[in-house]
């Protein structure tokens, strides 16, 4: 790796998150220290780590997830709130239940599920609603979190009203491998969706990693078929479970 390649801001993500294996922080650690515009994105990084641990604690945030998880009842609409979470401890926010996409063959093995996590810039958090679309203000904060179940391997896309298809976790290369341990577990960045107009959240869980462009690519021809309507997007033409949220930008 040379100061010219430059290091991809998720594999950063995984840096902070102590994803990466031994020797690929050793190549990223020796990199930033000769790349000063790789060394300025991690300084980002961290600095948007600092601004939610000051309003969030991890214990009490742990303390949330779990009382919700034990909340859990059929037929009961669950509506609750948290206090918030530490960056040090992956800056997770508030924990939302996403509505597990609806299609052919889409079923969830092994107890597979997905979560969102939503703070206004305030600090205050909320709970998105699971039966439609969740209206952000503007400076929400939103962090996707998932259980894999028996599945290995992760990836999140979004596609918003225009067609345009962002990869969210991670931007290039292959879906990544899931942590270990039951969960649920956050991705590493927090996201500030921008824009006007609905835009869908779309996580793969899978027993094989899948290329982000396939994957895009599913996301962009899903779009079409729906006419550009991100409400209807239907099942993405690739292996996995699918997990989908509609969120409303200001």
């Amino acid at each position: 790796m040379s100061p010219e390649t430059h290091v991809a801001r998720h594999t950063l993500t995984r840096l902070r998150a102590g994803e990466l294996t031994a020797t690929e922080e050793t190549a990223v650690s020796t990199h930033l220290g000769a790349c000063a515009p790789c060394a300025a994105k991690l300084a980002e990084l961290e600095d948007d780590a600092v601004r939610f641990e000051v309003r969030i604690p991890y214990a009490r945030f742990e303390a949330g997830v779990h009382a919700k998880r034990a909340q859990k009842a059929p037929g009961r609409k669950l509506a609750w709130l948290v206090p918030a979470l530490s960056l040090a401890a992956a800056a997770v926010l508030a924990v939302v239940v996403l509505p597990r996409s609806e299609g052919p063959g889409n079923r969830i093995k092994g107890g597979a599920d997905v979560t969102l996590a939503i703070a206004s810039a305030s600090g205050t958090q909320r709970t998105a609603q699971s039966t439609g679309p969740e209206e952000l203000a503007r400076g929400d904060r939103v962090r996707i979190g998932y259980t894999a179940g028996n599945l290995r391997f992760v990836l999140a896309v979004s596609v918003d009203t225009g067609g345009e298809v962002t990869a969210l976790y991670p931007e290039e290369g292959e879906s990544l491998r899931v942590a270990g341990g039951p969960g649920p577990h956050f991705l590493p960045d927090s996201l500030e969706f921008t824009g006007r107009g609905a835009e869908a959240v779309v996580v793969v869980l899978s027993e094989r990693p899948l290329a982000v462009e396939r994957v895009v690519a599913a996301a962009r021809e899903a779009h079409r078929q729906a006419g550009g309507d991100v409400t209807r997007l239907p099942r993405l033409a690739v292996e996995g479970e699918q997990f989908r949220r509609i969120l409303v930008k200001p």
